[in-house]
């Protein structure tokens, strides 16, 4: 997983199975390696849980406000079938401020 995200150039990746959703970011990968004693290690095992899901369809500055409310850096996208369609980042929030500001 951590070799993806390093190719992939991304910081978060979402874990999926059909019930259970969660988030592994590149400094969760990080600290396993830094104190595991094998690299054979599931994604599972240091995913965290604490993500806020939105709708596609949600305005921009609701979702940036539950983010900060939740001290969070990242959301879950889902779309009206409820299918994963994407992950909305802080980076994600920086640009769209950078295209006001320019």
């Amino acid at each position: 997983v951590g070799e993806m995200i390093n190719k992939l150039g991304i910081r978060h990746m979402p874990v999926l199975d059909e019930s259970h959703y969660g988030l592994l970011t590149d400094s969760d990968i990080k600290i396993v390696k830094a104190f595991a004693a094998s690299s054979e290690f599931l994604a599972w095992d240091f995913m965290t849980q604490k993500y806020i899901s939105v709708k596609i369809e949600d305005h921009l500055k609701d979702v940036v406000k539950e983010l900060i409310h939740k001290k969070l850096d990242c959301a879950f996208v889902f779309n009206e079938s409820s299918v994963l369609v994407g992950i909305f980042t802080t980076i994600d929030a920086l640009k769209v401020l950078l295209e006001k500001i320019e």
